[in-house]
């Protein structure tokens, strides 16, 4: 009687066990059977397709109910691959060709003050832009730019280089696609001191430019000479050496100095300074408000057009005096 007793309540605990146990998603989202830990229905190829060609469009019950499958199952495994649903809505694809004037300067922009993050074991891929709170209106642009409604955050940080409390205003991408080709442009994790200059049409790169020295340029008055002058900082000589070789084709000449652990290219000389801000800055659609406001500030401030004007009469007049 009790070893009959004991084998029934062997039977039930081992029913128990099954009814609890023998089913359950693994972290991707498979379905396995917990006794032998085999598939018991393993993500075949075109259902994968399937679920990365629609779970924007598709609710994850939806894509279950054409896989035969759970919501949790469809939505642990997008999850797991980097493709996770959002209210908000953007361009992935923005980067993936750059042809425009805007995807050009952003891209430059980008390349001075964005950055990207990827991470497939844990299928996160981040990308994001960090200024000053003052520059929150150049995000919103962005925002527009992407066809997007991302949410710019505001925070507060230590300074380490002088203690003081800075605001700063950000926004993020949680997108493979955005990250996908934004690193295939060379915006790599990391990317400070590795970043090459990009392939991109010739017609672009004045715009690819202007983006960089909005994000990581300077506009100054030397107060000694009445003029403006210019510089950009990176981390990558090699960077700053195909920008001044550029520059140079362009009749605008530029020195490599070093600050710190970082190089910084400088643009000096009335006609010269001239000649570089026209370039970047002439017949542009979109640019940073304050540093081109700066420009047209110290232009008119400088009297540059006429200074210009001045000179080019005094060179006439002497090249005239040689040639008689």
């Amino acid at each position: 009687m009790v070893v009959k007793l004991l084998l029934l309540l062997v039977g039930i605990h081992q029913e128990v066990i099954i009814l609890f146990n023998c089913y359950y998603k693994n972290k991707s989202g498979d379905e396995i059977i917990m006794g032998n830990n085999q598939y018991l229905n393993s993500w075949k190829e075109e259902e994968l397709k399937f679920i990365i060609n629609n779970y924007k469009d598709m609710s994850f019950k939806e894509m279950a109910e054409e896989l035969n499958r759970t919501a949790n199952a469809v939505k642990i495994k997008l999850n797991r691959m980097g493709y996770k649903k959002s209210k908000y809505m953007y361009d992935k694809h923005y980067f993936d060709i750059i042809n425009t004037e805007e995807k050009a300067y952003w891209l430059g922009f980008i390349y001075a003050d964005g950055y990207v993050i990827k991470n497939t074991e844990v299928g996160n891929y981040e990308f994001g832009i960090e200024l000053k709170a003052s520059d929150y209106e150049h995000l919103k642009k962005f925002n527009k730019s992407i066809c997007g409604n991302v949410e710019v955050k505001f925070r507060k940080r230590i300074s380490n280089q002088n203690g003081k409390e800075n605001e700063s205003c950000l926004i993020r991408f949680y997108s493979v696609e955005l990250v996908n080709s934004l690193i295939s442009h060379g915006v790599l994790p990391n990317k400070s001191k590795i970043i090459t200059f990009p392939k991109i049409d010739k017609s672009l790169v004045r715009h690819f430019i202007r983006g960089f020295f909005d994000g990581d340029g300077c506009i100054q008055l030397n107060k000694k000479f009445n003029m403006m002058q210019g510089d950009m900082i990176s981390n990558s000589k090699i960077f700053l050496e195909k920008i001044q070789a550029l520059l140079y084709e362009l009749n605008i000449y530029s020195y490599l100095g070093k600050d710190g652990n970082c190089t910084r290219l400088f643009i000096k000389g009335l006609r010269n300074t001239d000649i570089f801000f026209k370039y970047i800055y002439d017949d542009c659609n979109i640019y940073l408000d304050r540093k081109f406001k700066k420009y047209h500030t110290l232009l008119i401030s400088t009297n540059t057009k006429s200074r210009i004007k001045i000179d080019n009469a005094k060179l006439q007049i002497a090249s005239s005096s040689r040639n008689a």
